[in-house]
């Protein structure tokens, strides 16, 4: 498949601009006459060109570089919404979990829990007609520390989201 040059584009946009001298003018023109790609090309161009020409352009408003700057030590809302003291209450309530997890865990009150999941004699099995399904033993031991760790991970998180960040940038915003 045949391809204008660069040469040819770039001669293609001054021609429409205007920009091309008599004699470059006369020679592109003879050029448009012998090459039908390039023809094409020009009429494409032509249309995208006088589009562009007719179309209404955005301006933006005049005070609009004055907004902007005003409004530059502006925060989102997302960050002026959350307060150190909820963050604390939250991080302590979620301690207040974990303890307690952990005071129950350490009495062994779970050391003998433990239960049985058969799925195998749910009645959905039997109407497809699978064979059983083993029963699974679960320890609530290994569930009540697992469900520990998640909290002390979740403590982890609302340290650092609802009480560090908040703080430090408080602290940051007074040195400036």
């Amino acid at each position: 498949m045949e391809k204008l040059t660069q040469l040819q584009q770039d001669q293609l946009l001054e021609y429409l601009d205007g920009n091309l001298n008599e004699i470059e003018k006369k020679k592109f023109e003879e050029a448009i006459l012998k090459n039908s790609l390039l023809r094409s090309r020009l009429e494409e161009v032509q249309s995208i060109h006088t589009l562009l020409q007719f179309s209404k352009q955005d301006h933006p408003a005049k005070n609009f570089t004055d907004l902007v700057m005003a409004n530059l030590t502006n925060y989102p809302a997302a960050y002026s919404s959350t307060s150190v003291r909820n963050g604390i209450f939250l991080l302590l309530g979620v301690l207040l979990a974990v303890g307690i997890g952990t005071v129950l865990l350490t009495e062994g009150i779970f050391d003998n829990t433990i239960a049985t999941l058969d799925v195998g004699n749910a009645s959905f099995f039997e109407r497809i007609g699978q064979r059983a399904i083993p029963a699974i033993a679960i320890n609530g031991k290994i569930v009540v520390n697992i469900i520990i760790l998640l909290n002390l991970g979740l403590a982890w998180l609302v340290l650092d989201r609802a009480i560090l960040r908040p703080l430090f940038r408080k602290r940051s915003e007074q040195m400036f």
